[in-house]
């Protein structure tokens, strides 16, 4: 595909519905489709995404180890028994997932996609197997590949910082954003103000929050998409707080018709996290023209911007609830209107993603 090379895609992560990783493979793929150029093959840890039928993927559900590490070891058994010395591309897209001991191995180009650094920046804040793995994984990944894509600027200050010896090797490749999914003229005011937020559990994630601005916000509904973790922990407060937190509705597992739903239903979108480097969820909010609510100090600053309202690290609740209605009031105005329109012109497309990684794979 690049000067003979076989173009390999690690899928580690994209099994996960509506996980950043999965998002950022389905957007970019389709895009490099469009361009002519697929990956050759395609590994995963469980059954294969639906967009990627009728491409060569190789899928590990029969090997009993698939945590970060022995996935790095699997990948490089994979990688030996299937390409031997031909020359190959493998890009990984989890900040760690590239096969152990590639640095022997010279018909190897490596491209490593990095989201953050968010388990060694906030390690008590992250499950202690990710805190471990990330730990042991991440200098060698950063020192194995031979490009580094930075999803943020904030990502790539805090890759140099931490690893100094990388930063001719890293870029910055942002992510994509969709063009907008509904107009400003359209756009209704609902009733009651609905406040939607779409994240994973972590300590860091900062989901309490939400428990926290339901019970004192009463007249406002707040709906949080999940996965099964952060579901049986907000459903035990539900449980502890009875009818005083009926306007908290989560969701688990939805379909993209029901996403999109949920976003086109609400009025403000939420992002209570402490550090992010992805940030698709505030792009993908900003496509619905959605004010957004969230956390300063990480990516989440060069995203928002002007399009939402940025609270302190520290902020209080009442701090949160204040922000929830100044960023209800800007996003009636047209000035807001103004500055969607203004971002989303500015934005990088996917197509553009997709082109500037078809770049780093050539200069390899």
């Amino acid at each position: 595909m690049f000067r003979g090379q076989t173009l390999v895609w690690d899928g580690y992560g994209a099994e996960a519905l509506h996980s950043g990783i999965a998002v950022h493979l389905h957007k970019v793929f389709l895009q490099v489709k469009r361009l002519g150029l697929v990956p050759d093959y395609v590994l995963l840890k469980k059954s294969s995404p639906s967009f990627f039928a009728g491409h060569s993927v190789l899928i590990a559900s029969d090997y009993p180890v698939l945590g970060k590490l022995g996935w790095a070891n699997y990948t490089s058994r994979v990688v030996r028994k299937l390409w031997g010395s031909q020359p190959i591309i493998y890009h990984g897209f989890a900040n760690l997932n590239l096969p152990i001991f590639t640095a022997s191995m010279r018909n190897v180009k490596c491209v490593l996609t990095v989201h953050d650094l968010i388990p060694l920046l906030l390690s008590n804040e992250v499950g202690l197997a990710n805190r471990l793995q990330f730990r042991m994984l991440i200098s060698s990944a950063l020192q194995r590949a031979d490009g580094i894509v930075c999803v943020s600027e904030w990502t790539y200050n805090s890759v140099v910082e931490q690893f100094p010896e990388v930063a001719s090797r890293a870029t910055v490749i942002k992510n994509g954003c969709d063009m907008p999914k509904r107009l400003a003229s359209t756009a209704k005011l609902p009733e009651r103000l609905k406040i939607l937020s779409i994240s994973r559990w972590e300590r860091y994630k900062c989901l309490e929050l939400l428990v926290d601005l339901a019970v004192g916000n009463r007249c406002y509904d707040f709906h949080l998409i999940t996965d099964s973790v952060g579901v049986r922990k907000l459903r035990s407060y539900q449980r502890r707080y009875g009818g005083a937190l009926d306007n908290l509705c989560i969701y688990v597992d939805v379909s993209d018709s029901k996403k999109d739903e949920l976003f086109s239903r609400a009025s403000i979108y939420l992002h209570p996290s402490k550090a992010e480097g992805f940030c698709l969820p505030a792009i993908e909010a900003l496509s619905y023209r959605l004010p957004i609510v969230y956390r300063r100090g990480s990516a989440l600053d060069e995203t928002v911007g002007n399009r939402g309202v940025g609270v302190a690290p520290e902020a209080s609740v009442a701090d949160w609830t204040c922000g929830i209605r100044r960023a209800d009031a800007h996003g009636r105005t047209a000035e807001f209107q103004s500055f969607v329109d203004q971002a989303l012109g500015r934005a990088p497309t996917w197509k553009d993603c997709a082109v500037k990684l078809l770049e780093l794979y050539t200069s390899l």
